[in-house]
């Protein structure tokens, strides 16, 4: 009993020792409010300290920032579906702290909890204190915060959200229309963005749509709709589906230079000049975007393409069907000519010139030469040739000319010199 006194007495003079060493040297009010450390109705009582006024008081308004934004998140009805739908799967805690804290960050972007300030409060109370020689603030303040007001901030929290929601569900429903590649990064980045606050099944589906436009992206292709030596038309396509872009190409060659390069509506045009390049098999023009590593084509071209250029092989056959007469017609002409290019060309007038005998002229001809090779080409002379001068049995070779026209239009001549012929007369 004696040790018991004696416990008492000394934890007395402890206490009151403690008491001693805490002063009061500032206050607002002659003696604190009856709210201060209270409850009531409507209102928000907190208190906070620091080492200086201006920080206690952001103190004091920062915790009730913090008991609004718990208040709104503890009534969340929307999100609240989400989070009984999910918190039977593993992970439970994990998903509730999640949770909690994806609602506490969204509630503070709430106007009114941004709005909040010490102007709005109704009561304030304040002490400047000594405690063991240090000086310290104490910052009571009385906010009017009804639940009428909760009950509009929780609406206002499941309106935003909802509007979230359908942000999301109006860029997937988009995605089967995209046209641009534009919209495709435009889309990827609000559904990014989206997906950072959801933290329910929504941030599966935006995550799962962002992926959907990721292999969108890669699996454009340039689809070429003209090719010649000079210039390049093509397109870009997803499936069957024409997809534009503002972004210009790279375009790069091995050997030619590049003129330019512009965008006519869904078609790219590329022109350049190959001048400068040697005939060779790797000879390209490579286009290429930045972005996507697979959006790129080279483009093969042969310097020859539109290059034509004949000449003949074997002897001239002539075959009269009436070999006996003096003035032998019809008569069957076949030659054989040889294309040098793969370029396809006309062949449009022959002249067969024999010395001393008016040249022999077929006109209309209209023969088509399909690239490069041998082509036997038959046509009937209808004009009379004279037996004795026109015969091989006379002089075996004869003069004249091909005419022909190139794949571009361009009439050419070739010469022909004492080419050997045969007759059957």
């Amino acid at each position: 009993m004696k040790k018991l006194i004696l416990f008492t007495i000394g934890l007395s003079l402890c206490l009151s020792g403690i008491s001693q060493k805490v002063k009061v040297l500032e206050k607002s009010a002659r003696k604190p409010p009856e709210w201060v450390n209270g409850i009531v109705k409507d209102y928000i009582i907190v208190s906070a300290s620091g080492e200086t006024a201006e920080s206690a008081q952001s103190n004091a308004l920062l915790r009730i920032k913090e008991r609004i934004i718990s208040s709104i998140a503890e009534n969340i009805q929307t999100s609240s579906e989400y989070y009984r739908g999910e918190k039977t799967v593993n992970g439970v805690t994990n998903f509730i702290e999640n949770y909690e804290t994806s609602t506490k960050t969204k509630a503070a972007d709430i106007g009114f909890v941004k709005g909040i300030s010490l102007s709005k409060a109704e009561e304030y109370y304040w002490e400047k204190v000594s405690e063991d020689g240090k000086i310290k603030y104490y910052y009571h303040i009385k906010y009017p915060f009804s639940e009428q007001q909760l009950a509009k901030l929780v609406l206002d929290f499941e309106m935003a959200d909802k509007q979230l929601t359908e942000e999301m569900n109006t860029i997937i429903d988009s995605i089967p229309y995209i046209t641009s590649i534009e919209q495709i990064t435009e889309y990827m980045r609000s559904l990014q963005t989206l997906s950072k606050a959801f933290i329910d099944t929504r941030r599966q589906k935006a995550e799962l749509y962002i992926n959907k436009l990721n292999e969108m992206l890669r699996s454009i292709a340039i689809y070429s709709l003209e090719e010649k030596p000079g210039e390049i038309k093509y397109t870009l396509r997803y499936n069957d589906r024409t997809i534009t872009t503002a972004s210009n190409p790279r375009v790069t060659s091995n050997c030619a230079k590049i003129i330019d390069t512009r965008n006519e509506g869904n078609e790219w045009i590329i022109r350049y000049d190959y001048s400068g390049c040697y005939d060779d098999p790797g000879n390209k023009i490579t286009v290429a975007y930045t972005v996507s590593p697979t959006l790129r084509k080279d483009f093969a071209f042969d310097i020859n393409a539109n290059k034509a250029e004949i000449l003949l092989r074997e002897d001239i056959i002539l075959t009269a069907d009436n070999p006996a007469a003096e003035q032998v017609s019809p008569v069957q002409c076949s030659i054989t000519v040889y294309s040098k290019y793969n370029s396809p060309l006309t062949l449009e007038k022959i002249t067969l010139i024999w010395d001393n005998y008016p040249p022999v002229v077929i006109e209309g001809l209209k023969y088509e030469v399909k690239g490069k090779g041998e082509y036997n080409v038959s046509f009937t002379i209808n004009q009379p040739l004279d037996k004795k001068i026109c015969s091989a049995s006379v002089k075996n070779t004869l003069s004249g000319s091909i005419q022909y026209r190139s794949i571009t239009g361009e009439l050419l001549t070739y010469k022909i010199y004492n080419q050997r012929f045969r007759t059957n007369w």
